[in-house]
């Protein structure tokens, strides 16, 4: 009996049907997951996994005589998001973890697990199986009583920090002139250092932010967290002294990411900065100096200090030429990393403007075919989870181009509304067909792709 013949008795629920299938393509689906992963073991396991893709996809199947060529796809596609993750994961401190505690966790960090709080309660439910009463009880109290002594430390250190001076100061400061020998009559140290004028306003108001903020104040710990466990642990644990150098330029680059968003963590006040004309530039440029001032000193002093404890010489010049680079860099994405879409999309639309539609609904159409075109290829990927959780795989493709249309229809208007204060560079002919051509070949290779990738997801 044919493939063809097979599929169709398959698709109809006979089991034994599909069985067949498989057995006849196992022995070229595992030569081809050896060939691309390079390990036996692995490749058994992505044959099964592309063996249970294939059962739960073969409705999707449109030429069931082609089945061996279908399922070897699948496998290739299998071995290739494998080999993602296995790269992601490389220097991952989890998946490190992950595979020491399969293999049974050592003496040292079994009795760490346990000493630490946040052991207790597995101690507490292990000895409560084995009937070790006291044990059980005593992980239990040491809990309460470590979450009694927590709570009363706020309760202590909330209230002290409430009646500081500063705080008093900007009271009275409200309220009118600053009594005499207040800290308002007298600034900090620090303070008086920073320039007179709004761009000084803005550093002091930013770095007493960033001092009060929790927020902010977690987010730098995160970072130095973060690389520190990435880099520094594994370059310790593996003996890659190459690594530790540049765990201050990881940490620069990962704090800049997460405050990008300082505009958004202003909220409605961000209204009292766009009413008071002529502020941008000193509020822009107040918030990425206080941004320096905090971030940079942390991060130079440790890529200093790990460098010279890694004992690689040849990593100053490297490290000394790129981390101010990335400092000087990271700041400007205070700002602008919260708009590179929206600039963008505007971007595209004086480039194709002269090629659009007068009026509306079809100049929104038009421009969401172009948007969907250009930037769709990134957000339609057969690896994205989306499409493999929303059923059918046309309802998510349809989801998306809906997010594409909506923004088509209201970007012209946008940049229609704000074109008077744009480069006038930007209405010249030579830019506009320039523009217009590299929008063209861009969108030419997007469509492209968005066709590879929903053929594959269909």
């Amino acid at each position: 009996m044919d493939d063809a013949a097979l599929v169709r008795l398959a698709r109809e629920g006979d089991k034994q049907a599909f069985a067949v299938l498989l057995a006849r393509h196992r022995r070229m689906l595992l030569a081809l997951c050896r060939r691309a992963l390079g390990d036996p073991g692995l490749a058994e396991d992505a044959a099964q996994e592309a063996a249970l893709e294939a059962l739960l996809g073969l409705d999707r199947l449109r030429q069931p005589e082609r089945f061996g060529s279908w399922l070897a796809g699948i496998g290739l596609n299998v071995c290739r998001r494998w080999r993602r993750e296995q790269a992601r994961e490389s220097w991952s401190l989890a998946a490190v973890m992950g595979q020491e505690l399969a293999e049974g966790p050592s003496p040292l960090l079994a009795t760490a697990l346990r000493v630490l709080p946040s052991g207790w309660a597995p101690v507490a439910v292990a000895a409560a199986d084995r009937s070790d009463w006291p044990l059980a009880i005593g992980a239990l109290a040491g809990l309460a009583v470590l979450a009694a002594v927590l709570l009363l430390a706020w309760a202590t250190l909330l209230p002290s920090n409430m009646r500081r001076r500063g705080g008093q100061a900007h009271r009275t400061a409200r309220r009118g002139a600053a009594p005499h020998g207040t800290a308002a009559e007298h600034p900090a140290a620090w303070q008086r250092l920073l320039p007179a004028g709004p761009t000084g306003a803005v550093v002091g108001r930013e770095l007493r932010a960033w001092r009060r903020d929790p927020g902010r104040t977690l987010l730098l710990l995160l970072a130095l967290l973060i690389s520190g466990l990435n880099l520094a642990v594994p370059a310790v644990a593996f003996h890659a002294g190459g690594a530790l150098p540049w765990v201050g330029v990881a940490a620069a680059l990962i704090v800049s990411t997460g405050a990008a968003n300082v505009y958004g963590d202003d909220g409605t006040a961000l209204w009292l900065t766009r009413m008071v004309p002529g502020v941008e530039r000193a509020d822009v440029r107040g918030r990425q100096a206080a941004w320096l001032l905090v971030v940079a000193p942390v991060m130079v002093a440790l890529t200093v200090a790990l460098t010279a404890l890694s004992g690689q010489g040849w990593a100053w010049p490297w490290v000394l030429a790129t981390l101010p680079a990335v400092l000087g860099g990271t700041a400007g994405l205070l700002v602008f990393i919260g708009i590179p879409t929206g600039v963008l999309a505007g971007l595209i639309v004086f480039a194709v403007r002269r090629w659009l539609p007068a009026g509306q609904p079809w100049r929104g159409l038009a421009f969401s075919a172009i948007l969907l075109a250009l930037l769709g290829g990134t957000v339609i990927d057969p690896d994205n989870v989306d499409f493999r959780i929303l059923e059918p795989t046309g309802l998510a493709i349809a989801l998306f181009g809906l997010l594409f249309l909506a923004a088509g229809f209201w970007l012209p208007l946008v940049a229609d509304r704000w074109g008077p204060g744009v480069p006038r560079f930007l209405y010249r002919t030579d830019v506009t067909i320039a523009g217009g051509f590299v929008i063209a070949v861009v969108t030419a290779i997007g469509l492209v792709r968005i066709g590879q990738d929903i053929a594959e997801l269909v």
